[in-house]
């Protein structure tokens, strides 16, 4: 899904689409994110399943998609924030 928006910038270059490019390119972007958080959850799962036990893995994941969903969603919109006060 990341290299979507490089295939389409390819085949637009030139053609005054760069709104459409930019916005395809985010929601792509963030959708790929989405997707390797509930990858990087759902090996943290498996890891702990494995080991010492289903509820534990549970526990896991969910720490693990928390931390995901600080990193990749909380951080970002406070730096944003952060920016559009200062301009």
């Amino acid at each position: 899904m990341t290299p979507a928006p490089v295939a389409i910038h390819r085949r637009v270059f030139g053609g005054g689409a760069k709104p459409e490019l930019v916005e395809a390119a985010h929601v792509l972007t963030g959708l790929a994110l989405a997707l390797i958080a509930l990858l990087l959850a759902g090996i943290a799962f498996l890891a702990v399943d494995v080991a010492p036990g289903r509820t534990e893995a549970v526990v896991a994941m969910c720490i693990s998609l928390l931390v995901l969903l600080v990193l990749l969603v909380g951080i970002p919109r406070v730096v944003a924030r952060d920016a559009h006060r200062r301009v």
